[in-house]
């Protein structure tokens, strides 16, 4: 009974912590970045989420946060469109316009720490008050 509950508990976990790219779109003139990936109880439409690299160093599997994405769903899609809104690391996602095989090493998390959040709201808030 504990082994089954085991492999149910991995199974739903990896399901919510590894959703993994499908393809992408770039827009050239905007430098606007969406990526696609299969639909997600975990993915809400409206929601933040994290999108990260996956690469091998020195024997072992990284990942590295690259950037911020919007959800977007449409129930005519069979797909979940994601807009990335902030670039943590430019130079990771421009990766994945190296081959259609690189979408392999993109994957989504439905969750963005908290750190992170606080870091834009402060930066725009900076922002706003050197306009004035």
């Amino acid at each position: 009974m504990a082994i089954t509950i085991s492999v149910a508990m991995v199974v739903l976990t990896h399901d919510a912590y590894d959703i993994k790219v499908k393809r992408y779109h770039y827009k050239e003139k905007e430098n606007e970045f969406r990526v696609y990936t299969r639909k997600n109880k975990y993915l809400v439409d409206g929601s933040v989420v994290s999108i990260y690299y996956r690469y091998q160093d020195q024997e072992e599997e990284r990942d590295d946060l690259v950037a911020l994405g919007y959800v977007f769903i449409d129930d005519k899609d069979s797909d979940v469109q994601i807009k990335m809104f902030k670039m943590i690391d430019e130079r990771l996602v421009r990766n994945i316009l190296s081959s259609n095989k690189s979408c392999r090493k993109y994957h989504v998390k439905p969750n963005v720490e908290f750190s992170r959040i606080s870091e834009i709201i402060l930066h725009e808030s900076e922002a706003s008050d050197n306009v004035c």
